[in-house]
């Protein structure tokens, strides 16, 4: 059997799961911490960790998925030893399309 075989998508389901992830749009803590999540972005951009594009352009990359944005806060601990909060970008791999498969089932 073929290494991670199971986890293997079809062209038609990729595609089909891309229409749905674009139209679905992300998780409610995404719009609701739209602000922070910007700042977040803005940030990764900056330090060339992420690219933008537009997201008609999804469909000119060969073997593209799509994962909804959420935001989650979080506690931490500063430089100084006290407790702040936090917040978190998430991506998340684990929400399915119409083809029940997702990075993380």
């Amino acid at each position: 059997m073929e290494p991670f075989s199971r986890w293997k998508i079809s062209d038609s389901d990729r595609e089909q799961d891309l229409v749905f992830h674009s139209s679905h749009g992300n998780h409610k803590s995404a719009s609701k911490h739209a602000e922070i999540l910007r700042g977040i972005i803005k940030e990764d951009i900056e330090k060339g960790f992420a690219l933008p594009f537009p997201i008609t352009a999804l469909h000119f990359i060969p073997n593209a998925s799509l994962a909804p944005l959420g935001c989650v806060k979080q506690s931490t601990l500063d430089m100084f030893g006290n407790w702040a909060i936090k917040y978190r970008m998430t991506h998340d791999q684990s929400f399915p399309g119409p083809s029940n498969k997702s990075v993380n089932l």
